[in-house]
């Protein structure tokens, strides 16, 4: 007899881990070394991070992006980027991953076959995107995470301001 297990959000996880261990640390990311040479950790807990994804998806949907669609997320690993993980699969948004170390060429051709409709990027991947837009004419709900430029779009500060 096969069982068929029911399917599940990986996100609805992160959901479980908060309620069973509110103040549990989540996500340690370095933030360099201390006066005595001692690394330092900004910590998140399962609750913080539940809560911050929570608003990031909720922001996202307002911004326009919906269940289904394709949006590519490049953004060095940090808590921020684990947060964004998480919204975007609450949200139901395809996220779409691309390994660095495939090199530029295929990246941008991979990119380019998926037809992402949004990135959520650091400044230097949105400027990539701009120069490049002809390849990429479908992305037109961007998020920058860091200092935006000359393109629009909200920052990712600004999600998390405008939550309701």
């Amino acid at each position: 007899m096969t069982h068929n297990p029911e399917p599940v959000n990986v996100a609805s996880l992160l959901a479980i881990a908060a309620a069973r261990d509110p103040n549990g640390m989540a996500i340690a990311e370095p933030m360099g070394r201390d006066h005595q040479g001692q690394q330092r950790y900004r910590q998140v807990t399962f609750q913080e991070l539940e809560e911050d994804s929570h608003v990031l998806a909720a922001a996202l949907c307002r911004h326009g992006m919906r269940p289904g669609m394709r949006v590519v997320l490049m953004v060095r690993p940090s808590i921020d980027f684990i947060s964004l993980v998480f919204a975007l699969f609450k949200a139901g948004i395809v996220t779409v991953l691309i390994d660095p170390g495939m090199g530029r060429r295929n990246a941008i051709r991979c990119l380019q076959q998926v037809e992402p409709e949004g990135f959520i990027a650091i400044p230097a991947a949105h400027a990539l995107r701009v120069i490049l837009r002809h390849k990429f004419p479908k992305a037109r709900l961007n998020v920058t995470v860091g200092r935006r430029w000359f393109w629009g779009g909200p920052t990712i500060k600004q999600l998390r301001q405008t939550s309701p």
